[in-house]
């Protein structure tokens, strides 16, 4: 899995929710199927954000405009025209568009387990960077968080389950993301 997405957002957009949107296919056309329906729910939710600035109104249009590219795509056109390449770009560029949506230390893409499971997921190797970096600090347990900690720091206890939390001055000041 590539690894680029920031550790941190600043953004105001909502942050979709962990899981697969698309499973057990890697058809081009029904990729671009979820992923466009994806988008325009995104962007639905999202509707104060997008109206918050022109930067984000263009983001909007751009994302408006994939989607429009995505619906319009014809693979049996394409490939009977010797286009091989168009399909799998409006995919990709509609991937870098859903990560857009994802939450801190989280990605859109394939599964790590499972190529042709698409959804939004825990970045654990960015994680793993970030801990090794000291931009996260990895605990068994929340009681073993220093008194006045300010960080970013994930908690995984010994039955797997993980928590990525901000903390302000010994205070949880925002949840990441809860993995069970």
């Amino acid at each position: 899995m590539e690894n680029t997405m920031q550790s941190t957002k600043s953004s105001q957009v909502k942050p979709a929710n962990l899981g697969s949107i698309s499973h057990a296919t890697l058809r081009t056309d029904d990729l671009l199927s979820a992923f466009s329906d994806e988008l325009e729910w995104q962007i639905q939710r999202n509707a104060d954000y997008f109206q918050s600035s022109e930067d984000t109104r263009k983001e909007r249009d751009g994302f408006i405009n994939l989607i429009w590219e995505a619906r319009e795509y014809d693979e049996d056109k394409a490939l009977a025209s010797g286009d091989y390449e168009t399909g799998d770009e409006i995919v990709q560029s509609l991937i870098d568009a859903l990560n857009t949506f994802a939450g801190s230390y989280q990605y859109f893409g394939s599964h790590q387990g499972d190529g042709s499971d698409f959804g939004y997921w825990i970045d654990w190797e960015c994680i793993q960077d970030c801990a090794y970096s000291g931009d996260v600090a990895v605990f068994a347990a929340l009681a073993d968080i220093p008194e006045g900690f300010t960080g970013n720091a994930v908690v995984t206890n010994d039955h797997g389950n993980s928590t990525g939390y901000r903390i302000e001055s010994g205070e949880i000041s925002e949840v990441y993301f809860q993995v069970v």
